[in-house]
């Protein structure tokens, strides 16, 4: 008897010892030598931190060259989930690694044992396109090209079945539209994270509400013309030039105040020099060196549109082009007209949330540019039969930040997002992994989660939410 208790004993501390196990957190170097090493490159960058890392790329069907990071912790052995983590508009991969790498996402999750892949969609500047291809770049390339072929290029690679995502802004767009179009994708997603989940913005703010209207004005009257000006880049390219960065970040620290400013207009859609930001400023050089902004196409912000005036969630339409140029008359008429669907779009497809079977978890900013309050219900209700929980939290895996003012945008260089989100999401991930293969405990690290920062948000299933 006495044996047998004390084999007993020993398994559950074996398993207690097992379900915590912790390795050492990466720590910045300080913002000169963070900032210097992140100039050498992405790859210098991530093995700066003690990290491996890789290129690798792949090709689409339609012939497009998508380049790929790899990143994952030498040390830790055994097998490794693999998590592919989904970029949004006008950034690329290196986005989910701008913030110090404390307070960051994905060198979180490969650090404690995730095998880490980032996609970079067609356009980016890792993924370039010729002239010839990227006048017909749409949100849809990305749907059913770029990330499928992303999806089961790494699955082949790490021999699995099934990954999990952490998508992005456009990357949730991107997602959720792949996994409502193609069942079969369901299947291979062990757990979609959700961060600013994006289909439709039913009331966009000032300046996102002018940029809609005047682009659709502009498509209307002068066509492909316009359509080829936007897609050059050329004012978002002068911002990685030479020296720039660190004028902007000199700028940003000689006059705070007037960086809140822009900070707030830009990401808020509306005037604000008020409300604090939660911008750490000095990863500002940082980001304007490489990663933030990147390119970005007309047509995807004209499909971005198109579905927020129609308050659906469905695929592109080349309506705004017909007749090219010269449209003037449709194009006033397009001024003058309230915001909502004129129905001149055609051989429009809507893509229904309510197909989507993976596991989900979502989370939200409380100050929002792409997505309001009305948006966010609509995705959750749709997904609500999909959304997990589990023991970390008396709620379903659905929240929203309570920092004030925190933006769309400071899910990636958002100060301490390590308290905020990113230990929390972290361990969200983990238990649902664990849930999944138990023998993933002497693997994936274990660290503090703080909930304080996350509010629950409530989900109702609703048949008529799905648009």
């Amino acid at each position: 008897m006495f044996i047998a208790a004390a084999y007993c004993l020993f398994l559950f501390l074996e398993f207690s010892s097992t379900q915590e196990v912790r390795y050492e957190p990466i720590r910045s170097k300080g913002r000169s030598e963070d900032t210097e090493l992140w100039s050498k490159g992405t790859d210098e960058y991530v093995r700066g931190y003690g990290l491996s890392f890789e290129w690798l790329n792949v090709t689409t069907q339609d012939d497009v060259e998508l380049w790929i990071h790899h990143l994952w912790n030498p040390r830790i052995e055994g097998t490794k989930v693999p998590m592919l983590m989904v970029h949004a508009l006008a950034v690329n991969g290196d986005v989910f690694l701008l913030n110090l790498p404390e307070h960051d996402l994905a060198m979180t999750l490969a650090n404690n044992g995730y095998d880490v892949y980032m996609v970079n969609f067609r356009g980016s500047s890792y993924s370039p396109l010729s002239v010839e291809q990227y006048v017909n770049t749409s949100l849809d390339d990305c749907i059913f090209k770029d990330l499928p072929t992303t999806v089961d290029f790494v699955l082949e690679k790490t021999n699995r079945s099934d990954l999990n995502i952490v998508a992005y802004s456009k990357g949730t767009y991107v997602t959720l539209g792949l996994l409502a179009n193609s069942p079969e994708y369901n299947r291979k997603v062990r757990l979609l994270v959700l961060m600013t989940p994006v289909t439709a913005i039913s009331r966009p703010p000032l300046l996102l509400f002018s940029v809609f209207y005047f682009l659709e004005i502009g498509i209307k009257t002068f066509g492909t013309a316009l359509a080829n000006l936007l897609d050059t880049n050329l004012l978002l390219d002068v911002q990685h030039l030479f020296g720039v960065p660190f004028v902007i970040d000199r700028l940003a620290h000689i006059a705070p105040l007037g960086a809140q400013c822009v900070w707030n207009s830009a990401f808020s859609g509306y005037p604000d020099c008020i409300s604090r930001t939660n911008l750490n400023i000095d990863l500002l050089e940082k980001m304007f060196i490489r990663g933030f902004p990147d390119k970005a196409y007309a047509r995807e912000v004209i499909q971005f549109s198109q579905n927020s005036k129609s308050e659906r969630f469905q695929s592109y339409s080349p309506s705004w082009f017909d007749g090219d140029a010269g449209l003037i008359f449709p194009a006033l008429k397009s001024l003058l007209a309230p915001w909502s669907d004129d129905g001149s779009l055609e051989n429009v497809k809507e893509y229904s949330l309510s197909a989507i079977s993976a596991p989900v978890a979502i989370l939200q900013a409380n100050r929002e540019l792409f997505s309001q309050p009305k948006d966010y219900t609509r995705i959750r209700n749709s997904l609500c039969p999909n959304i997990i929980g589990g023991k970390l939290s008396p709620h379903k895996y659905v929240f929203e930040v309570n920092v004030s003012n925190y933006l769309h945008v400071d899910f990636g260089v958002g100060a301490h997002n390590d308290d905020v989100y990113v230990n929390a999401y972290y361990m969200i991930i983990r238990e649902h992994d664990l849930s999944l293969d138990s023998s993933l405990a002497t693997v994936l690290g274990y660290v503090d989660a703080d909930f304080s920062h996350l509010s629950p948000q409530s989900c109702d299933i609703c048949s008529e939410c799905d648009r």
